[in-house]
């Protein structure tokens, strides 16, 4: 009967041993997890901060050429005083103003798409 008792207190001893072992185990790897999710978080930070900078950037870029090509444009208009030429290249720049405008919005687009994944 002692023998089975001293047999039983080895397995329950081992086992505890077992369950510490686990639990360290479990605790280790809570801590790795955690600072995984810290780096995670970390580098969608990084991300986010990125495209706003670029939408930011686009934004400005935009506000400063459209500033300096329509008061380029204004100034030929009117110097240009009846010159059909002129008035054919004022009519062919705004065209490309209006494109590069739509390019600009277009990749403000994109930004702005490639944002949303990262919220």
């Amino acid at each position: 009967r002692v023998a089975t008792t001293t047999a039983q207190v080895d397995e329950i001893t081992a086992n505890k041993v077992k369950d510490e072992h686990s639990i360290v185990d479990f605790k280790n790897r809570e801590a790795q997890i955690e600072e995984e999710v810290k780096l995670a978080e970390a580098l969608r930070d990084a991300k986010l901060r990125a495209f706003e900078a670029d939408k930011d950037s686009m934004r400005s870029l935009g506000a400063l050429q459209s500033a300096f090509l329509d008061g380029d444009l204004v100034r030929l208009e009117l110097s240009s005083d009846g010159n059909a030429e002129k008035k054919g290249l004022i009519a062919d720049t705004r065209i490309l103003i209006t494109d590069r405008r739509a390019l600009t919005e277009q990749k403000k687009k994109q930004i702005e798409g490639q944002e949303a994944q990262y919220l």
